[in-house]
């Protein structure tokens, strides 16, 4: 079977873009009924979740310190042709405090998380969530902490979601409904 019908051309734009993530947004797993995915390019166009006046069923944005929230895909062949993808996503919260324990520690318990990831040009990724695996592809979190003998030494937590699927990350054009009831449109 034969799926490669075209390829791609690189623009001015694609050689000046900017690393970095901007935002993370998480949503419990069990709360994802499906993405749509487009029929023309490797996106999703909607998500349903089962309740959006639900608290649950929203989307929570994560912050992190400055430059240290990233984002990455790691597609691996395997010697019986296997072909599946590992996710990671890792960032650095400041200071050690009860909300943001607590915050932590309810992404920790969740089951499993599925994440849109923006990056700093304004586009989103789908973490944790593919066509074949669907919610089974949704990531873990875990979390460490740190507080150093100096003054200047960092003091926080390394947030980290690890996952697999069998996807590189669709991008996420549409929209999503955050803390608070906030509609976010991505495009």
């Amino acid at each position: 079977m034969s799926f490669l019908t075209q390829g791609y051309a690189l623009t001015c734009d694609d050689n000046s873009t900017i690393g970095g993530v901007r935002r993370l947004f998480l949503v419990n797993r069990d709360k994802v009924d499906s993405f749509l995915a487009s029929t023309a390019d490797h996106s999703y166009t909607e998500v349903t979740v089962d309740n959006t006046a639900d608290a649950e069923s929203q989307w929570h944005q994560f912050d992190f310190a400055d430059y240290t929230l990233n984002a990455t895909f790691q597609n691996s062949l395997e010697d019986n042709g296997t072909n599946f993808v590992s996710y990671t996503i890792t960032g650095f919260v400041p200071r050690q405090e009860k909300v943001k324990a607590d915050r932590l520690q309810k992404a920790i318990k969740s089951c499993k998380l599925i994440a849109i990831v923006e990056n700093n040009q304004g586009e989103a990724f789908v973490y944790g969530y593919d066509e074949r695996l669907k919610t089974s592809a949704a990531l873990r979190a875990a979390a460490n902490g740190e507080t150093g003998a100096d003054l200047a030494d960092r003091n926080g937590y390394e947030f980290r979601l690890e996952g697999r699927g069998s996807d590189i990350p669709r991008q996420y054009v549409g929209d999503i409904v955050a803390t608070g009831g906030v509609v976010l449109t991505f495009v």
